[in-house]
């Protein structure tokens, strides 16, 4: 009687257990709701099926901070994401605080620092400023990643920092 159905007619269906069957509905729920399947096998980090899903879950838990999603560089096809809260360096910290509260005011500062001196300030005097921390390497990623962002420009030559297109926007 194998590979028969038990009435002895053409081939048995695989039926699923009823345990893969609740698997599936709640992996199907799961990604309805932006939930984490569970943990990534490879770096045990939340992990999502897509970067749709990894996306919504950083918004409803960290709202209104920047964050970015990826994919697992261990285990394609699983997605994860990051947040000023999951930050691994203080750096990081640092930058996506920035990022988050200083950048529009960081380049108004500028902008009326250049319209008062004809000059644009030095890092250090926009840090003490803002309120940032004045080390080299912190300070180096915050100026760079408002560039990035369009808040500031700068040149290579001395007091060159300058507002930045994003400015003209607001």
């Amino acid at each position: 009687m194998s590979g028969r159905d038990r009435a002895g007619n053409g081939p048995a269906k695989k039926r699923r257990s009823v345990r893969s069957q609740a698997i599936q509905r709640d992996t199907r729920a799961k990604e309805r709701y932006g939930l984490p399947l569970g943990r990534c096998p490879a770096c045990g980090k939340n992990a999502f099926t897509s970067k749709v899903n990894a996306k919504s879950a950083a918004e409803k838990r960290f709202p209104g901070q920047l964050s970015r999603v990826y994919e697992c560089h261990e285990r394609p096809g699983f997605w994860h994401y990051t947040s000023q809260d999951s930050a691994e360096t203080t750096i990081q910290r640092i930058v996506l605080g920035v990022l988050r509260d200083d950048t529009e005011t960081a380049a108004r500062w500028v902008a009326g620092y250049v319209a008062g001196t004809g000059e644009g300030p030095t890092w250090a005097e926009l840090a003490a400023a803002m309120g940032w921390p004045d080390d080299r390497d912190t300070l180096r990623s915050v100026i760079f990643t408002l560039v990035k962002h369009g808040w500031l420009q700068v040149s290579p030559a001395p007091r060159s920092l300058r507002p930045g297109p994003a400015l003209d926007r607001m």
